[in-house]
């Protein structure tokens, strides 16, 4: 039974390493982020009545495909050989995008300051602004 659960952690290992470059200190933040943004989504969805499951998996795909895309910035980071950590620089904006999304959430609940308001109205202005 140990050699079967050294075996899953090797495999687990080499494929994190393989798709994502490891599991470094960005990477272990933004899965956290993701967590935490996706279970006060549920608890939002719950104090307002409208949990949903389909919203609910709905979310998971997007979190999916948040990985997914991280996945493939290392590949191209990869094969083009740059010293820019293209990697690097899209994990920093979804780490970004989730703090914003839990913040977003925990203002239902709790106050959030002013200044932090702020950014995150600035931040946002500036998104719509480039659609």
């Amino acid at each position: 039974m140990r050699e079967i659960i050294r075996g899953a952690a090797a495999v687990a290992g080499g494929t994190l390493s393989f798709l994502f470059g490891g599991l470094d200190d960005l990477l272990v933040v933004l899965t956290v982020l993701v967590c935490l943004d996706y279970v006060s989504g549920v608890i939002k969805g719950i104090y307002r009545h409208e949990l949903s499951s389909a919203v609910g998996f709905y979310g998971i795909l997007k979190k999916l495909m948040l990985f997914l895309v991280v996945s493939a910035a290392f590949m191209v980071q990869r094969i083009i050989m740059a010293e820019l950590p293209i990697r690097d620089i899209t994990v920093l904006f979804y780490i970004s995008n989730e703090g914003i999304s839990l913040v977003e959430n925990a203002a239902e609940f709790i106050p959030i300051p002013d200044k932090l308001k702020a950014v995150l109205k600035e931040f946002t202005k500036d998104e719509k602004e480039k659609k």
